[in-house]
């Protein structure tokens, strides 16, 4: 083999000797090659939809292909390092057993055909391995989405009910005034506009005509699973009459107390 060192001809030339490359390093470079191939086509094929989930998954399958590649390639070293170090001869018929399983595996594993194969079947193991947590993880949040979906339903039928059950209360704001803010406060939890402690410090009456039509207006919209709606709503015409409210009874925003 050439160690690559300059050489003189008889006419005193000089010689650029070209260096033979291991075959291990053309079968590692192979290995390589062939599994970052086949990762970068499921990175393409998985990354064509618009989804981000989808994208997501491509990265993810490039990902887990890459490493399961490498740690193939360290385990292939490992296995050749153990059968130079162990001889056929070996006393224990056990050892013998693995070191012959294992100069087969080598041996398999220098095989063209084999490195394409394995390459294949590691991104497709991935790819599946992949798929199946992301359907988890997707799941998971399909649920949470369907709780919160529940919730906001279920405290739009509390809110209209508890309008309608103002009508016929004496003083609406004192004795509902319990229900009121626990409303208030599981409203402004999901992520709706609520008035604060100041309706409380108002008229009963003009209160009472508030709240009722909050109450009815985002409570019809949330039970209906209109939940942008309702907060729209919340937000720009029940603010702006609470507001109005607060300023003809002189409520600054220093009195203001949230649920």
């Amino acid at each position: 083999m050439n160690d690559g060192s300059p050489r003189l001809d008889d006419d005193g030339d000089l010689i650029v000797v070209a260096v033979d490359e291991p075959v291990e390093s053309h079968r590692a470079r192979a290995f390589s090659s062939n599994a970052w191939e086949h990762t970068m086509q499921a990175v393409m094929w998985m990354g064509l939809g618009v989804n981000s989930m989808r994208r997501f998954s491509g990265w993810a399958l490039a990902i887990a292909t890459t490493v399961f590649a490498f740690v193939g390639y360290i385990f292939q070293q490992v296995i050749a390092d153990f059968i130079k170090q162990q001889p056929q001869e070996a006393a224990n018929s056990a050892l013998k057993f693995l070191h012959a399983a294992l100069k087969f595996l080598h041996d398999l594993s220098e095989q063209t055909w084999f490195l394409v194969t394995a390459s294949f079947l590691v991104g497709f193991a991935a790819g599946f391995l992949v798929k199946w947590l992301l359907q988890k993880l997707d799941g998971s949040r399909a649920k949470q989405r369907e709780a919160l979906a529940d919730e906001r339903v279920a405290l739009g039928t509390k809110m209209v009910k508890l309008g309608d059950d103002l009508d016929d209360l004496r003083s609406p704001i004192q004795q509902a005034g319990p229900e009121i803010r626990s409303c208030f406060a599981t409203a402004k939890r999901l992520g709706l506009w609520v008035p604060d402690q100041r309706v409380f410090a108002m008229h009963p009456d003009r209160a009472t005509l508030l709240v009722e039509d909050y109450l009815r207006q985002v409570g019809t919209l949330l039970k209906d699973g209109n939940f942008s709606s309702a907060k729209q709503y919340a937000k720009a015409n029940s603010k702006h009459l609470f507001d109005e409210a607060y300023a003809e009874f002189n409520l600054s925003s220093t009195q203001a107390l949230s649920f």
